[in-house]
């Protein structure tokens, strides 16, 4: 987003915000809902997972999709996806996730630490 030298950047269409951004981040929605409750991992009233279309000033020149998860007394987790086609293939993923039980989710996500240690230890 550029805007004339000295001008905060204008908020995108889509943005909720006023257009006072202290932190220069827009996003779809002011305060998301979240879709899912979260349970454990210091969870309580305030916990979830939402999604939003999200810019930061100064960050890549196009939005992403953010999607976030948030609990009291957790540092939470987040994925910015590159563009709408992830954001998409995200979705349908989570889509075909959803009949999967609670210790599946489990597994899933042991093998997906597994890969990137794997990755991050240069394959040994």
């Amino acid at each position: 987003m550029t805007s004339p030298a000295g001008q905060p950047p204008a908020c995108p269409p889509w943005c909720a915000g006023d257009g006072n951004h202290d932190l220069g981040i827009h996003v779809s929605a002011r305060e998301p809902i979240p879709v899912l409750r979260v349970h454990g991992h210091g969870s309580g009233s305030g916990s979830g997972v939402c999604a939003s279309a999200c810019q930061v000033d100064g960050g890549p020149p196009s939005p992403r999709v953010l999607v976030i998860a948030f609990a009291p007394r957790s540092s939470g987790a987040s994925i910015y996806c590159e563009d709408t086609g992830q954001a998409r293939r995200l979705a349908d993923l989570l889509d075909f996730m959803a009949s999967a039980t609670a210790r599946q989710h489990r597994d899933l996500a042991a093998q997906v630490r597994r890969a990137a240690a794997l990755i991050d230890s240069g394959g040994r």
